[in-house]
């Protein structure tokens, strides 16, 4: 099959010298054109034509915020010579060579490429779909010229199962940005917002090639990479493989990346391949809630992506998208301007300037609450922060981790809470441990000065807590866990315990993303969480992306 692909390669290069195409990207009019291929054949690809779930109509508005034409081909003849932009998302077809050739002479001119792919097996609609990218012409060529290949691998997540692939729906997981200083995904890097992807492939990056410069963007650090087709079952035969890891065969869990981009340095054509094409879908990572992106990250990583792919100057692509809690957690102060109004103040009264408390702010969206601290000199590494909540727990964050006190002594991780320290100390505490009051009863930090002694400084009077109109753009309680989505469209009961004759603590909206902690002896219930809230959920009332009856068992209490 090698040799094969690269006698096609060799085909291609003959048809681009016959056709005589030369370098440099015609530019015939004021606005960049993009084209979206798209249609039954030959390709069979996610159309920006169709504005339903699967659709893509979303991403060419994106284009066309950033001042571009958007017009959608077959690929059936040669690319306009104006095109500036080239989109092929969600293929179920491997591009015959003909195509394949058309596309080689549109980049040859130096033109982008963005190419959202999806597993080599994948079902869609429960059909079992094989797109066979890696049969084609196309990928030794990008492989070659742009140093990223991509890999036959099915990401599946570490309590996938089976019957849960068949849907795509089941498959959704969290990719975060995998390197730090990368334009495209620094927002990401900096407020450690991921990316939702539905079913994803890897791939891998050679950073230097002959000719081409090429950055690794999104990455998984809990799914391994399925290889065994035999995995999927197809329309005329069941699954002959279990899903699971089988070593020397499969890709290991580990730093894999599922997005790049590069360009090829002596024309400037440029690319950028994703793994997932769900990620740019209507009704999945740029789904919305009224008018609201349910999953921001998704939005600033496409409109980010579609500025590069342009070629527009970093300092004109889009900002933030209004509305959210935009703080880093880097112990700088810098972003806190305009937040928490009311800050407490507190005399020089410790010797030691890093442990001296001086100033305290604190604010809470519909998440969080954030804390900011204050000290005479900069803190210490080893220095820890104590809240006083108001239901009398106790609240101690430090470099290792966070820990609430119950009133009766027992104390309780608490995973999604960060402290943060620089020229101030930043904390982050969910809302279903801070609670939603109005001020904090006592605010002091400390450190370990010796065994048996510590510094200590604490406020003189409450901290009061102001409310922000922003919301997280996301929630912390789902990094690493296994996840399930509320799925009625009357919404979903969040209950005190397993069972209808339980309180019901709050009504979740359909599409809110929670962790899965364990379940009911019977499996009818699962106790979930996220930054706001814990309890229990109906089974049947969730999608979940891992198998439930894998969760441990739980007492009603937990």
């Amino acid at each position: 099959m090698r040799i094969l692909q690269w006698v096609m390669v060799g085909v291609i290069l003959v048809a681009l010298l016959a056709t005589g195409a030369s370098a440099g990207q015609a530019q015939t009019g004021e606005r960049p054109l993009v084209v979206v291929v798209e249609g039954r054949r030959p390709l069979d690809t996610a159309a920006m034509t169709n504005i339903g779930p699967a659709g893509i109509s979303r991403l060419a508005d994106v284009f066309r915020g950033l001042g571009a034409r958007v017009q959608f081909v077959r690929l059936d003849a040669p690319l306009p010579e104006e095109a500036q932009v080239v989109v092929i998302a969600r293929p179920l077809r491997s591009l015959p060579l003909l195509q394949v050739v058309y596309l080689w002479q549109y980049l040859e001119r130096g033109g982008s490429l963005l190419l959202a792919l999806d597993p080599e097996e994948f079902f869609l609609d429960r059909r079992n779909v094989r797109p066979r990218f890696n049969r084609g012409g196309l990928a030794p060529l990008v492989a070659q010229d742009f140093g990223i290949t991509v890999g036959d691998t099915f990401l599946a997540e570490p309590l996938a199962s089976a019957a849960l692939i068949e849907e795509l729906d089941s498959t959704y997981a969290l990719t975060f940005a995998e390197l730090q200083g990368e334009p495209i995904t620094a927002p990401l890097a900096r407020y450690n917002v991921p990316v939702w992807v539905w079913g994803a492939r890897s791939m891998t990056v050679d950073p230097l090639g002959m000719g081409s410069e090429a950055v690794p963007l999104l990455a998984t650090g809990t799914a391994y990479g399925e290889t065994d087709p035999g995995v999927f079952r197809t329309s005329t035969a069941p699954a002959v493989a279990a899903l699971q890891f089988d070593a020397g065969q499969d890709v290991p869990a580990g730093l894999l990346t599922v997005g790049a981009r590069a360009m090829r340095t002596p024309d400037g054509a440029r690319i950028a391949i994703l793994g997932d094409s769900e990620l740019l879908q209507n009704g999945y990572g740029l789904v919305r809630d009224g008018t609201v992106p349910r999953h921001p990250g998704n939005l600033v990583f496409v409109q980010r992506t579609a500025a590069w792919l342009l070629g527009l100057p970093e300092d004109s692509w889009p900002g933030l998208p209004a509305g959210w809690t935009w703080l880093a957690l880097d112990g700088d102060p810098a972003d806190w301007d305009g937040r928490g109004q009311r800050p407490a103040s507190d005399g020089e009264d410790v010797a030691a300037a890093g442990h001296d408390l001086i100033e305290a702010a604190a604010f809470a969206d519909n998440r969080y609450l954030y804390v900011l601290l204050r000290t005479r000199g900069a803190p210490p590494a080893a220095i820890w922060v104590e809240l006083a909540l108001p239901d009398g727990r106790t609240l101690r964050a430090g470099p290792d981790g966070a820990v609430v006190t119950e009133a009766d002594g027992t104390h309780t991780l608490v995973p999604d809470a960060a402290l943060a320290g620089g020229a101030a100390l930043e904390l982050r505490v969910p809302l279903r441990v801070a609670g939603t009051a109005r001020t904090l009863a006592g605010v002091c930090l400390g450190a370990e000065v010796s065994a048996d002694a510590r510094a200590v400084d604490c406020l003189e009077t409450p901290l009061a807590v102001s409310t922000a109109q922003t919301r997280a753009p996301f929630d912390h309680a789902l990094t690493g866990q296994p996840l399930v989505t509320a799925h009625s469209a009357n919404g979903v009961n969040l209950r005190r315990g397993p069972g209808l004759g339980t309180a019901i603590l709050t009504r979740l909206d359909s599409g809110t993303t929670l962790a899965a902690l364990g379940r009911s002896a019977d499996g009818d219930w699962i106790r979930v969480q996220d930054a706001r809230y814990a309890g229990w959920v109906a089974a049947y009332l969730v999608t979940p992306n891992a198998d439930l009856s894998r969760l441990p068992v739980l007492p009603p209490s937990e």
